[in-house]
Formats: structure tokens, sequence, C-alpha cells
């Protein structure tokens, strides 16, 4: 873990070094903050794309075997997993919108990017979109988290074994 640890810390060093150094050059002194802003992602996003694999399964084999267990579990889970499931305790009134596809649909997506700022956001438009669909759902009320986090457990599960059925 430690060596994972010193790992991500050169890998945020060197990204600081290298915004550090654009916004010391004259070619950026004219930029704009949004301009500069979409630099950082670009340098972020292909440095990730260089080393994404070493990131990811920084101990070879091992994190992929992990990754293997971690996978059959949850097609397990995802094969017995309903809406209707007592341990979720989805409410009645959110069925409708079951099986919220418009929030798989992102988390599918979560393997097409390599940093974890894109990975992040995947999620945060799988969860906002589960609270469009929950609002809209039952309009007398506010969906709360006792409402929002077993929808999405359920559309995590389901998506992110979904997303591995076929290689993006």
């Amino acid at each position: 873990s430690s060596d994972l640890d010193e790992k991500t810390d050169l890998v945020e060093k060197y990204l600081a070094h290298t915004h550090n150094r654009m916004e010391e050059d004259a070619v950026w002194q004219a930029a704009s903050e949004s301009q500069k802003e979409q630099a950082r992602v670009y340098i972020e996003r292909n440095i990730m794309s260089h080393i994404y694999t070493h990131a990811m399964y920084p101990n070879g084999d091992g994190d992929i075997m992990r990754d293997q267990i971690l996978h059959e579990h949850i097609e397990k889970l995802s094969a017995m997993i309903t809406p209707t499931h007592k341990d979720l305790r989805i409410p009645k009134v959110y069925h409708y919108e079951c099986p919220w596809p418009a929030a798989q649909s992102e988390v599918y997506m979560i393997n097409a990017y390599k940093t974890p700022r894109d990975k992040l956001r995947c999620v945060l438009r799988c969860s906002s979109t589960i609270m469009n669909l929950l609002r809209m759902a039952n309009e007398k009320s506010v969906p709360a988290a006792d409402d929002f986090m077993p929808v999405l457990i359920y559309v995590l599960i389901i998506g992110w074994f979904q997303s591995f059925k076929v290689p993006l």
C-alpha cells in the first residue's frame, strides 16, 4: 500500500509540476481560465492513458485476479438482485422507473474513461439521473437518502456488471 501511495504521490507531483510550468509559460499567459482548465484535464487524461494499466493494476496479476473475483461476485449478485429484493427496500413508488436504464448507461460508460476525475463524473451523472427519476416518480415528496441509496446500489450492481459484458 505504501508503494501505491508513493506512486500516487509521484503522479500528483508530476501533474502539479506540469501545471505550474504551464502557468509560468508565456504562451499560457493570455489563455482564459477555461482554456487552462481544459489543458490541465487534457494533460491528466494523456498521462493516465499512458500509465493506466500500471495505475489500476500496480500489483500486476494479483490485482487482476482480485478484479476477476470481484467481477464473479458481482455477476452472482446481479443474477439474483431485483428492485423488489428485501434487503434493498426500494419504495414501490419508484419501481415504475426500473431498471433505471439512463442511470445504468452512465455506469456502463465508466470503463471508457481513464482518469479518476472522469470516472467520478460518471458516478455523479448516474447519481443526478437517479435523483431526477426519483423526483419524477413521486412529485409529492423530495427523495431522501433512504430513497436514493438503494436505487444507486441496484444501478451500480447491474450497470457495473453490464459494463463488463461488452468490452469498450
